[in-house]
């Protein structure tokens, strides 16, 4: 009868240790540039070795709802900027605080980028010319269906030529009105 106590008490101190252990919060994280203070947007910010992440707005927000344990690491990271790890405590973080992060660019070295276009000698001003702009609500719809897949969002543009030049590893050469993919830069 005692033993049957005994065991009883240590499985609510084991219960209890487990629930002192994690704690279920909502974190909120505000990333920015670390020049010019303005937000960043689709930061990707995931806690390691956990299913929990998110992805920052327009203003650099990004809440996370989360059952975490007392000592958590955080990764950011963004195309164009570096990478950065972060660990934190449970007991640090308040549900009204936000923790303001602010990402390094990273240093790239581009040759000269020199564009031609319509071969011909009139000026640009006095030629029609095809302008396709891509909007933020297109990128994002075909971003959703097949992450990082610039050829995708080409496909459908007049003048634009896609040839598959690998099948395993997916890639494409991209053609604009009759030019080599040579000839062809994607800027951001």
């Amino acid at each position: 009868m005692q033993l049957r106590y005994i065991i009883i008490v240590l499985l609510i101190g084991i219960f209890n240790g487990l629930l002192v252990a994690q704690t279920e919060s909502d974190i909120t994280f505000n990333i920015r540039d670390s020049i010019n203070k303005a937000p960043l947007e689709a930061v990707t910010i995931s806690v390691l070795n956990t299913p929990y992440g998110g992805i920052t707005n327009d203003s650099g927000n990004c809440t996370i709802h989360a059952i975490l344990p007392n000592n958590f690491t955080v990764k950011y990271s963004l195309i164009g900027y570096a990478s950065s790890i972060k660990q934190y405590m449970s007991s640090e973080i308040s549900p009204e605080k936000t923790i303001q992060i602010f990402m390094n660019i990273l240093p790239t070295v581009t040759n000269d980028v020199v564009i031609m276009a319509l071969r011909n000698n009139s000026r640009m001003e006095n030629t029609p010319a095809n302008v396709e702009v891509l909007g933020l609500e297109e990128v994002n719809e075909e971003n959703s269906i097949m992450p990082g897949n610039v050829s995708g969002l080409l496909g459908d543009i007049a003048g634009v030529q896609l040839q598959r030049t690998s099948s395993i590893t997916g890639s494409s050469n991209i053609r604009l009105e009759g030019l080599d993919g040579r000839y062809t830069q994607i800027l951001r």
